[in-house]
């Protein structure tokens, strides 16, 4: 039910900002999705984009072997970070489905400030700095300087920031509290794993991180 409402909010949202446009939407909960279903849903003279909700391994292998091998269509791939850690997926086939996920995390490795960063933590530590290092790290220096800023009272002031690994977009919740609604763009191009700009026209970055 949970993966149903995430359809219908997408379908709404697709169909609202753009004229003409047709969703259609598959959802399996069972066994694995046969190739002749997927050529009857994918459009052959326009682009698709297919949008997983699924963090299964096996299920995810399946799916994205089907697309690969669908090659004649123009299939765009929108999926969980999680796809990036099955040993058995060849990066082709997530570089040619042009694979864009969501993540709450992503080191850009070229960017001087997380040079200077390891820079830092490696004279310091004499160790190469972890996620948890990144995260940490962004996690206090963003709210000390929002507490410098704004005071005690700092959430309702807090500003949105990109940090070194993450970032912060705080907004109320229902029940009172905050919570923040950053999350990454980003993608396989050229064989490279990036964070995309969507502002841009090509939605490329010049910096990323190459998976071997």
């Amino acid at each position: 039910m949970e993966d149903r409402e995430k359809v219908r909010q997408i379908k709404a949202r697709l169909t609202a900002r753009a004229e003409n446009t047709f969703v259609e939407s598959v959802v399996s909960t069972d066994g694995m999705i046969k190739r002749v279903s997927l050529t009857d849903v994918l459009a052959q003279d326009k682009p698709n984009v297919v949008v997983v909700f699924s963090e299964d391994k096996v299920f995810l292998s399946d799916l994205v072997t089907k697309l690969r091998s669908m090659r004649s269509l123009n299939i765009a791939l929108v999926g969980p970070p999680k796809l990036l850690q099955i040993p058995t997926l060849e990066m082709d086939y997530l570089n040619t489905l042009k694979l864009t996920m969501t993540d709450a995390s992503f080191v850009d490795y070229g960017d001087p400030a997380t040079i200077k960063f390891i820079k830092e933590y490696r004279k310091r530590y004499g160790s190469e700095p972890t996620q948890m290092a990144f995260q940490g790290y962004d996690v206090a220096l963003y709210f000390l300087n929002q507490l410098w800023l704004n005071g005690p009272e700092m959430l309702p002031e807090a500003e949105n920031k990109t940090m070194l690994s993450t970032g912060f977009r705080l907004s109320k919740t229902e029940k009172g509290g905050y919570g923040n609604q950053f999350v990454h763009i980003t993608g396989i191009r050229n064989f490279t794993l990036v964070r995309l700009n969507l502002s841009l026209k090509n939605q490329t970055s010049a910096q990323g991180v190459k998976l071997d």
